[in-house]
């Protein structure tokens, strides 16, 4: 296993032990109380010798568990990471973005070469845009050809 990803049981563990809450305590003692948008957090960081044991885990929610990681890191060494990660996220969405309008212009040339004319067959695209992304070509192409030809 990747060091910095515990197993399921793990996690299972740590979430249970905390009672599904940021275990944040405050100076004064004050814990935490969030619930959602929880995270799974290492008590040592993997990075400087912690392991993936549920005894290393704890519950945070993200503004605590950026707040640890910036006390462990740094704040520059955490944001360029975020900043890394925000691309390599916008990167994926434009390859998805690329590949369903590639998918697009093969649906198109498709429908042509069976005879549409193009202005025509330029329509099922465009009503097909928004599932292109999940659908594969040859689905594509059978919805494409329902809509345009009549029944």
């Amino acid at each position: 296993m990747k060091p910095g990803k515990p197993g399921r049981a793990a996690r299972r563990v740590v979430y249970e032990r905390d009672g599904a809450q940021c275990c944040y305590v405050s100076p004064s003692g004050v814990r935490c109380t969030a619930k959602a948008f929880l995270q799974y957090d290492h008590i040592e960081a993997t990075g400087i010798g912690g392991d993936d044991d549920a005894a290393n885990g704890r519950v945070f929610c993200r503004s605590h568990n950026l707040s640890a990681a910036k006390k462990t890191f740094g704040r520059e060494h955490v944001e360029e990471k975020m900043r890394l990660r925000q691309r390599r996220h916008s990167d994926a969405e434009d390859a998805t973005d690329a590949g369903a309008r590639d998918k697009q212009d093969k649906l198109l040339l498709a429908l042509t070469t069976q005879g549409f004319k193009k202005c025509e067959a330029k329509k099922a695209p465009e009503k097909l845009a928004g599932e292109a992304r999940t659908l594969s070509l040859q689905e594509l192409l059978r919805r494409a050809l329902a809509l345009l030809v009549p029944r």
